[in-house]
């Protein structure tokens, strides 16, 4: 197996750890809104909304929240048993990735160890805010909000007069009689989105716990990691901050995942051999205006960041292949404006390309990203502001002798 093999392969199981993520969520996520799409309406058609009380919306709550505990409840049991049957895997596929760099047998982290584990490892998100807690921590966190969502719901619906229809409208969306499926709502809009997001980090979470697993296991052999990140524009300015940042082994760390749907990864250093002395395959832009008219004209049409679908995208994204050790700062400066602006705003676009700041200038030492004013009151981004500020020096214009 030769460097670029070794790169490849853990660039394709990252790949592979998003199929898993979106087979989880449809076997486990979408099912599981559809039922209690279903199930709580039966609840309520117990009730005579045009006769409710306060009295009674309490005891139609309750008996939404037993039927929501018992359905959500085990969705998540269900999801947290494939994960660690998905982490024990990655412990033994990791091993067997490094195995032909190092000279000894490297050993993979038991299932009993990769079970401990993922059971105390603290998850660590960042968004405006930073989030810790375990993976049932983190799950319990989602059943309260999203049990808030429905009792919310119910009780609003009531208090405004809304029919049992309407009500039930809120919470399930419409049914499509074309899928035999209801869309959109609370339940099978925000809090499947909300559920599809948690598993897809939970994958990152439990993999990386069996990562480390092997990385304890096996600390005599291997010398440090490496975080890599998926370099397009939807990549996080925490990711993009860090890409490249190496970690000498027994010295702390930051554990992925950083923040929802990650999708960075460290990459080990063994000794005598760099993983990362090959090339990688990163999403750029087309440079011109009808690549940048093609995406404006996308983007005005969802409120979702527009990325990389496919071929049918090739004429405004471009896919290429650059050195693995080029930095997030030098990948992104080759690329045309209207992908920076789309990666990082319009406003930390101009700071990176007229003020030249760096990427991880965005982003305090939690991963946080700064507001553009806390950047300015930074060193590095009040230099930044003032010199995208600066007017451009014009050329005087040629006169013709006389």
């Amino acid at each position: 197996m030769a460097s670029n093999d070794i790169l490849d392969t853990e660039l394709r199981r990252e790949t592979n750890r998003n199929r898993f993520s979106t087979h989880v969520e449809r076997t486990e996520v979408a099912p599981t809104t559809q039922a209690l799409s279903r199930s709580l309406p039966r609840i309520m058609s117990d009730f005579d909304f045009e006769t409710m009380t306060g009295a009674d919306v309490n005891k139609l709550t309750i008996a939404i929240r037993k039927e929501f505990d018992g359905t959500w409840s085990t969705m998540w049991q269900d999801v947290s048993d494939e994960l660690l049957k998905m982490a024990q895997i990655e412990g033994e596929a990791v091993t067997g990735v490094y195995q032909d760099f190092v000279p000894e047998t490297l050993v993979p982290p038991t299932t009993k160890q990769i079970a401990a584990a993922t059971e105390t490892a603290v998850m660590t998100l960042t968004t405006d805010v930073s989030q810790s807690g375990t993976w049932a921590q983190w799950v319990r966190q989602n059943n309260d909000s999203t049990m808030r969502g429905i009792a919310g719901i119910v009780r609003e619906g009531f208090n405004n007069n809304l029919t049992q229809h309407e009500i039930n409208k809120q919470l399930r969306g419409t049914y499509n009689r074309k899928t035999k499926k209801y869309e959109g709502g609370f339940l099978n809009g925000t809090a499947r989105a909300r559920a599809d997001s948690l598993t897809r980090t939970g994958v990152s979470h439990y993999a990386n716990v069996a990562r480390d697993e092997f990385a304890v296991k096996n600390k005599s052999l291997i010398q440090g990691r490496t975080l890599f990140a998926t370099l397009d524009n939807t990549t996080t300015t925490i990711c993009m901050g860090r890409h490249l940042n190496f970690y000498p082994a027994g010295e702390p760390f930051p554990n992925l995942p950083f923040h929802f749907n990650e999708r960075s990864q460290y990459i080990f250093k063994t000794k005598g051999f760099d993983a990362l002395n090959t090339d990688r395959t990163v999403v750029g832009g087309q440079k011109g205006a009808n690549a940048r008219e093609g995406f404006e004209a996308k983007q005005g049409r969802t409120d979702k960041k527009v990325s990389y679908k496919g071929r049918k995208d090739s004429d405004i994204f471009d896919i290429q292949t650059i050195d693995a050790k080029v930095t997030s700062d030098e990948f992104l400066r080759r690329q045309p404006r209207w992908f920076i602006e789309s990666t990082l705003g319009k406003e930390r676009a101009r700071l990176f390309v007229d003020g030249d700041l760096k990427i991880d200038r965005f982003t305090d030492m939690t991963g946080r990203q700064l507001t553009l004013k806390e950047l300015q009151e930074t060193n590095a981004g009040e230099r930044a502001f003032r010199k995208a500020t600066k007017p451009k020096a014009t050329k005087p214009k040629a006169t013709k002798p006389k």
